[in-house]
């Protein structure tokens, strides 16, 4: 099956907001990645890196852009802030209509979008991510995350 994710582009808040809240948030509930983003010297950094199976070339490349060895948020933040560049991640603009256009086009595909678009707009659609937790006790309405499928005009 092929994969298909509308968003908005770099340029966009709610992306900002995408990557620091879910895909970081996320990340940081897998202990090695959190342990990554905590680590501050090169041998406890190298050693977690092993532990994700990256290769001591991931560490290299980093000390020869950053011209020093770089602390284990550095990299953390590179690998958890990616999006996919494969196809899978379409950049939708920042024009909410748009998307709900192409997902009505494409049933199986998903999106995300600022929460206020949808409670808004004459769509209704099943919500499975409408709040993300990132942190004790910070819960933000920020994204949603819905598959069109589930759309349907009130």
């Amino acid at each position: 099956m092929k994969i298909e994710v509308l968003g908005p582009p770099p340029t966009s808040g709610t992306r900002d907001a995408f990557v620091e809240l879910a895909l970081e948030g996320g990340a940081e509930m897998v202990p090695e990645l959190a342990a990554l983003d905590d680590a501050s010297n090169v041998g406890e950094v190298k050693t977690i890196l092993a532990k994700l199976g990256l290769p001591d070339a991931v560490f290299t490349s980093f000390e020869q852009s950053k011209g020093k060895a770089p602390k284990g948020s550095d990299i953390f933040a590179s690998l958890v802030h990616a999006i996919r560049e494969d196809g899978a991640y379409i950049e939708a603009g920042e024009n909410d209509n748009l998307i709900v256009q192409k997902l009505v086009a494409n049933p199986a595909a998903w999106a995300y979008s600022d929460s206020a678009f949808w409670i808004r707009t004459p769509i209704r659609c099943k919500v499975l991510l409408s709040t993300v937790l990132t942190r004790p006790l910070r819960i933000l309405p920020l994204v949603i995350i819905l598959s069109v499928g589930h759309c349907i005009s009130m």
